[in-house]
C-alpha cells in the first residue's frame, strides 16, 4: 500500500535526530526511494515529498561536504522530474539552480562536478534560454 510506504518514511525522517552525522545520507537515500517509487506509480504526493526530502538533504549537508554536490544533484533530479508533470516553472528555475549549486562545489569530485554542468547546459537548452542564463551568470 502506496500510503503506508510514504508513511513508514515519513517515520524515517522523523526518527533520525538532527545531529546525527548520518542524518544527512538518510534523508538523500529516503528522498531518492520516494522518487522512485513515484517515478513508478505517477505518485504526485510522492514527487512532492521527494523534493521535499531531497531538499531536507542539502541543509543536512554542510557547504564544503564532499556529498553536497551529490545530493543538490538528486534534489535537481527530482525537481526536473517534477516539471516535466506539471510544467511549473519555478521546478524548472530551482532544478537548474541547484544543478548549478552542485557544480561550484569545489569540494565535490570532479566527475559529479562534470555531471552537473552537463545537466544545467541541458536545461538550459531545452528551455532555449542559454544566452539569457550565461549573461545573468
Amino acid at each position: 500500500n502506496l500510503s503506508h510506504a510514504f508513511e513508514v518514511t515519513d517515520m524515517v525522517v522523523e526518527a533520525t535526530p538532527q545531529d546525527h552525522p548520518d542524518r544527512a545520507a538518510c534523508l538523500n537515500n529516503v528522498g531518492n526511494w520516494l522518487g522512485t517509487r513515484s517515478d513508478r506509480t505517477g505518485s504526485m504526493h510522492g514527487f512532492n515529498r521527494a523534493v521535499e526530502v531531497a531538499d531536507m538533504a542539502v541543509e543536512a549537508t554542510p557547504q564544503d561536504h564532499p556529498d553536497r554536490a551529490g545530493r543538490l544533484n538528486n534534489l535537481g533530479y527530482w525537481l526536473g522530474r517534477r516539471f516535466e508533470r506539471t510544467k511549473a516553472i519555478g521546478d524548472l528555475e530551482r532544478s537548474i539552480f541547484s544543478f548549478r549549486q552542485g557544480w561550484e562545489c569545489r569540494s565535490a569530485p570532479p566527475s559529479i562536478r562534470i555531471r552537473l554542468a552537463r545537466e544545467v547546459a541541458s536545461y538550459l537548452a531545452s528551455q532555449s534560454d542559454w544566452e539569457e542564463y550565461h549573461t545573468r551568470s
